[in-house]
């Protein structure tokens, strides 16, 4: 059987398979997902890196509404995955969110902090090129 997608937006596709038509949305996977290939079943290479996915809903085309529209505006959807592809990455948002710095730090430590990562950074250089003169 033929399959074929229609872009409605940006977001929002119909995915056709056969006669059937469902609602399908392109949303972002919580981290990226690297695919490998192989000729030989020894050595495997990069192919490229994966950052969305195309989420085909069990809803037809005209019989119910787009899932996850219902009583929302277009603003407040949401089109980022809280899961990943296998079972270790389940929640992996809830799991992992807490291990970014709290949004309450204040301003003039953060701004020490650039301060002094700035003055390292400077340094460091400073080394390197004294370094390569009296190589």
């Amino acid at each position: 059987e033929e399959m074929k997608y229609v872009a409605e937006n940006s977001r929002d596709f119909i995915f056709i398979i056969g006669e059937d038509q469902y609602y399908a949305t392109l949303i972002d996977l919580p981290c990226i997902v690297e695919t490998q290939k192989t000729m030989d079943q020894v050595s495997y290479y990069k192919t490229g890196d994966i950052g969305q996915m195309l989420l085909v809903h069990n809803a037809r085309v005209g019989e119910e509404p787009r899932p996850g529209t219902v009583g929302i505006s277009p603003g407040e959807r949401k089109f980022a995955a809280e899961d990943g592809l296998t079972p270790p990455m389940k929640e992996i948002k809830t799991r992992f969110g807490s291990l970014h710095p709290p949004k309450d730090v204040d301003p003039e430590i953060l701004g020490q902090i650039d301060k002094e990562l700035v003055d390292l950074e400077a340094d460091l250089v400073k080394r390197e090129r004294s370094t390569d003169e009296h190589a």
